[in-house]
């Protein structure tokens, strides 16, 4: 169905949350109405490309920290410092876990721990360690140096251009997940993004989300829907 021709979806929004569609859409409330719908489609094929980047990342990521620090809970190891806001992160993570095992009856185990950390976790372990107060850890020599560079077996560059990409792309996660605007974006290209930083881990991950995704198909098919309303769906 046409959003359009549903005559309550404007203030079903709100003129607060619709008013850039309406901009972009030239006040053209119908085409406002379409493209705040393509902006849910988009944002909704996404998340596959998304889910199968961060799974792979922490996946990588973690299993060079294990057999770096030689244990599972390598963030329990003395040497596994972390600044304070990653710190924060690693010990609500442990918290969660405990209590999803307590639910079913069982004890946390290093998977579940892995599980609960967040994708600006895995992301941050590839920054520089600085913190606005208190000491700079040197994720450099800590981490990247002696683990995380085997991570991405096809990736010579810098640390902290490969922070930078993934920082990039933790920022787009969070604006797709609570619910922005992203149809101004330049999408095509943050697509691109997420399967060359997949590639950097393993070919077939790139491969894995370039044939899986349905991110070019509704790219393809905006103009049609923000048009006419056809294909609008999520």
């Amino acid at each position: 169905m046409d959003p359009a021709q549903i005559p309550a979806l404007p203030s079903l929004i709100a003129a607060p949350r619709l008013a850039p569609y309406l901009t972009a859409c030239a006040g053209d409330t119908a085409q406002a109405a379409r493209l705040y719908t393509w902006n849910i489609t988009v944002s909704a094929a996404f998340w596959g490309p998304m889910h199968a980047l961060e799974v792979v990342l922490r996946n990588a990521l973690n299993a060079q920290l294990a057999q770096h620090f030689g244990r599972n809970d390598w963030w329990t190891s003395p040497r596994a410092t972390l600044n304070r806001p990653m710190s924060g992160q690693r010990d609500q993570a442990i918290t969660d876990a405990a209590k999803a095992a307590q639910r079913r009856a069982s004890h946390p185990v290093a998977d579940d721990v892995v599980a609960a950390l967040s994708f600006g976790f895995w992301t941050g372990l590839l920054g520089s360690g600085s913190q606005r107060s208190g000491p700079h850890l040197q994720y450099e020599t800590r981490y990247w140096q002696p683990a995380l560079t085997r991570a991405f077996p096809n990736y010579t560059g810098r640390r902290a251009a490969l922070h930078t990409r993934l920082d990039y792309l933790r920022v787009f996660r969070n604006r797709l997940a609570h619910h922005e605007p992203v149809f101004s974006r330049h999408l095509q290209a943050d697509h691109d993004t997420i399967i060359d930083l997949a590639r950097l881990i393993h070919h077939d991950a790139a491969t894995y989300i370039d044939t899986q995704s349905r991110v070019p198909e509704v790219l393809a098919d905006r103009a049609r829907a923000v048009g006419t309303g056809q294909g609008t769906s999520f």
